[in-house]
């Protein structure tokens, strides 16, 4: 590929592998090892004991189910009312609340998504700047994760994300599907983007 067909993302991409590229270049890659680093460094220390969604949330700071709001993101034990129904369904979602309801809320769960969808999905929502589902709607990656929480089916108390942590949370393997692994989902949830 000549070097002025290729987009920044490549660019980027060589430098990081070979340390090639313009000066610019090459000092981004540089600026992008050092972040990278040093988010692994935060990760670690943060959450080193986290491996598990039951570590996760017995590390977390939990509130009540009525502290959940349209753009908060929020984690929960959850127990579906129509699980035989299902072919599957997450134990412990990762959602960011869209719509309100009398008795529960319209949730983005991530954990439908592999890692890199979640990136991208979060990405669409920031730029869009909006909380609400009828705003959401025309973003690709959003159908396989769009579900329908029900209060009183939440058996945990509620653990916000504070803003700052979304990014980290995102990228946590707390998923808990049952009926099904992650791969199977993720692959039915690539098949409806």
């Amino acid at each position: 590929m000549a070097q002025q067909d290729q987009t920044f993302l490549d660019k980027l991409k060589n430098a990081i592998r070979r340390n090639e590229g313009q000066p610019k270049t090459r000092n981004a890659s540089q600026w992008f090892r050092r972040k990278v680093g040093a988010l692994r460094a935060e990760l670690r220390s943060r959450f080193s004991e986290v491996d598990t969604a039951d570590e996760f949330y017995k590390t977390a700071k939990k509130t009540g189910r009525g502290n959940i709001t349209p753009g908060a993101m929020a984690s929960y034990f959850y127990d579906p009312k129509t699980k035989d129904k299902m072919k599957y369904y997450d134990r412990f979602p990762l959602i960011m609340c869209v719509k309100m309801y009398g008795n529960g809320f319209l949730g983005l769960n991530f954990h439908y998504l592999p890692p890199l969808l979640r990136a991208k999905l979060m990405d669409a929502i920031d730029r869009s700047k909006s909380v609400n589902y009828e705003g959401l709607a025309r973003i690709k990656q959003i159908k396989p994760t769009v579900k329908r929480y029900l209060y009183k089916h939440i058996t945990s108390r509620v653990v916000i994300v504070d803003d700052d942590e979304k990014e980290i949370a995102l990228f946590l393997p707390t998923e808990r599907f049952k009926k099904e692994n992650k791969l199977v989902v993720w692959g039915d949830s690539r098949g409806m983007i």
